[in-house]
């Protein structure tokens, strides 16, 4: 992590990735607040100042035992919008238990999961791509959780998109 900003500094758009569904070490298996984590730390490492994308795991990559599910993929994709960045790739090749260049389109339940989530983004594309509202709503849980919030205006109309990073389940 700590070359990232230098690297940012002679990029154009910054990208990371980093696959929680079907990672097996303990310190990121299942936590998939780590991919608008990485937004995150991107957006500050590079002051705001680059295009930021990120990468999705929608494929089992190497894990011969998981890969992600759809409901998953969707969550990933909405957290990193959310949490500022401005492109999606989707990692879509298995390594094991065999090489598959483009798994996802072998996949279907996975396939259809990603066209869904392509689908609506591509609906809602101008919203997205409006400035963003500051300080328009406050979220909050009843629980100690964090919601993370992106507020647009396009149309005369208000849109809020809320997720909560992680695992818990709250009343927002």
């Amino acid at each position: 992590p700590g070359d990232y900003p230098g690297y940012a500094r002679g990029a154009d758009i910054v990208s990371f990735d980093i696959y929680p569904a079907v990672e097996t070490h303990r310190d990121v298996a299942g936590k998939l607040e780590l991919v608008p984590f990485g937004v995150r730390r991107l957006r500050q490492w590079t002051e705001d100042r680059k295009v930021v994308w990120n990468c999705i795991e929608a494929s089992r990559i190497g894990n011969v035992h998981r890969k992600p599910t759809p409901a998953e993929v969707r969550a990933e994709v909405w957290m990193s919008v959310i949490a500022g960045s401005r492109g999606i790739v989707y990692f879509v090749h298995q390594f094991q238990p065999e090489f598959v260049e483009a798994s996802l389109l072998e996949d279907r339940a996975l396939s259809e999961g990603v066209k869904a989530v392509n689908a609506r983004l591509r609906e809602l594309a101008s919203v997205l791509n409006s400035p963003t509202v500051e300080g328009a709503v406050t979220a909050t849980a009843d629980a100690a959780v964090v919601v993370d919030t992106l507020v647009k205006r396009r149309g005369g109309a208000l849109y809020v998109l809320a997720a909560l990073p992680g695992s818990r389940a709250a009343r927002v």
